[in-house]
């Protein structure tokens, strides 16, 4: 734990109190509503990363853009792009067919990155209205930006561990003067930043011209709205604007693409798990025969696929720890007592103002108190048991999984990312991938989730200079 906060945040944050205990979550995360603030370091990141958007913003600002950006990812609206999905995943199916073909049925492809290509075209496609052709356009500058966006931040230089430590400590005045000396993760951030609000510009620029802007609840419509309202309430900057589009196309391509990849990471790894998944697959197939588009009921009962979705969430989120700090006094409440330092047996933590507190979702989805003592194993089955929750303590948006954080500050586009019928990353691609190919692990390439900055990517060890991978064994079928 402490080695994986040292490699996330470094000095400033390392020997700080963790916690994974549900009630102390349940208290942090949605109880104290904005008492628990991200530590400022995470701040720094979050706004080097997207800008002045709804994961950066702070307090009522964030409640505004929270408010703001809901009914772009209502259930209702996020249930009008099953058949946007299930296009895109044909035409990943047909492109990944083209590839395997050239490189030789035996030679690994890096899976992740045309994950990634396909989930950018369908934020693109269901967010904006707008086709970035990342599939088709090997050359295309913004996947190539985004695939390797975290290569800078995996063995931060002195420069990082110094800034960050000077970060947490000097006056927030003091602070423009550490942005002098910017470091390559820095510059790589920048860069896709300005990239990403170019094209998002022109998105807006054009989005102004359509006439139903005004009705619509897509992402494109409710951005161009709030930054036309005079209703301060309602309405976001220019800057704001251009920061939510870089914050949805990041936030939105790069989960559900690591999702994606240690999805079939795993399946690779339980070949029985893969043919039970395929076979539950062509029953529902044979229903919908030529390919026919497959209703949003189907998917949502389909209990191995969704299995194993879930289990590839919990043992594999993409932002492990969350880095907070108290605003106030606090008490915080545990469900299970710990010995304190001195020997004193307690079941609540106090905190001062100031203090930070780390929150270790990978933890708290391993913790045995919640998942049994089986917890630190990839097991799909769990999910079609009777489960029960011992400790009666529910966190997370849903499945009682952290992954998408929990509480005002939970991830907003969860339903994009899981809603079975909407998911781009899971339910709706892994049906068309694990219908038309089989998986099997590469030989001889070991891949390792590694920390890069606050995020957890799949990475082939000896090549972690290369960006993300997940190169696996993909046979048509």
């Amino acid at each position: 734990m402490r080695q994986l906060t040292r490699q996330s945040h470094g000095l400033a944050c390392a020997g700080l109190p963790t916690v994974a205990d549900p009630k102390a979550i349940q208290h942090i995360l949605h109880a104290s509503g904005y008492r628990f603030p991200k530590a400022a370091i995470s701040q720094r990141n979050a706004e080097e990363l997207f800008g002045h958007g709804i994961l950066a913003a702070k307090g009522a600002t964030h409640a505004r853009h929270r408010k703001i950006m809901n009914p772009a990812f209502s259930h209702g609206q996020l249930k009008t792009f099953s058949r946007l999905f299930q296009l895109l995943a044909g035409n990943l199916t047909e492109k990944m067919v083209e590839i395997v073909g050239k490189s030789g049925y035996e030679a690994p492809i890096n899976l992740h990155m045309w994950l990634g290509r396909m989930t950018l075209d369908a934020v693109g496609r269901a967010g904006f209205g707008y086709d970035f052709g990342a599939i088709q356009d090997v050359d295309n500058e913004l996947a190539n930006i985004l695939n390797n966006i975290f290569v800078d931040s995996i063995k931060p230089g002195v420069l990082t561990h110094v800034g960050n430590w000077m970060w947490e400590r000097v006056p927030s005045f003091l602070r423009s003067f550490i942005e002098f000396f910017p470091t390559k993760k820095t510059l790589r951030f920048k860069h896709f930043q300005d990239r990403s609000k170019v094209a998002a510009k022109d998105i807006l620029e054009g989005a102004k011209d359509q006439t139903d802007f005004m009705s619509g609840k897509d992402i494109i419509s409710v951005l161009v709205r709030a930054n036309a309202s005079e209703n301060s309430a309602k309405q976001l900057s220019e800057d704001e604007v251009l920061s939510q589009a870089s914050t949805m196309i990041l936030a939105g391509h790069e989960t559900s693409a690591s999702t994606l990849s240690w999805l079939f990471h795993e399946l690779s790894n339980h070949p029985d798990i893969q043919s039970a998944v395929r076979d539950e697959i062509n029953e529902v197939r044979s229903r919908y025969p030529n390919k026919g588009e497959i209703p949003t009921h189907e998917y949502e009962n389909m209990a191995y696929l969704n299995a194993v979705v879930n289990e590839t969430l919990r043992m594999h989120p993409i932002v492990p720890i969350l880095f907070r700090k108290a605003a106030q006094d606090d008490i915080i409440p545990l469900a299970e007592p710990v010995v304190t330092s001195t020997g004193v047996l307690t079941k609540e933590i106090p905190v001062l103002k100031g203090q930070h507190v780390h929150i270790a979702i990978h933890a708290y989805n391993r913790n045995t108190s919640v998942w049994g003592e089986d917890a630190d194993i990839w097991r799909a089955e769990r999910w079609l048991e009777a489960r029960k929750n011992d400790n009666g303590i529910t966190v997370g948006v849903f499945n009682n999984i952290l992954s998408f954080s929990a509480g005002i500050r939970s991830c907003i586009g969860w339903r994009f990312a899981y809603v079975p019928y909407s998911r781009p990353g899971s339910t709706t691609i892994a049906f068309e991938l694990v219908e038309n190919f089989r998986f099997e692990a590469a030989k001889d390439l070991t891949v390792k989730r590694q920390p890069a900055g606050s995020a957890m990517m799949p990475m082939v060890r000896g090549r972690m200079h290369e960006g993300m991978q997940m190169p696996l064994k993909v046979t048509p079928l």
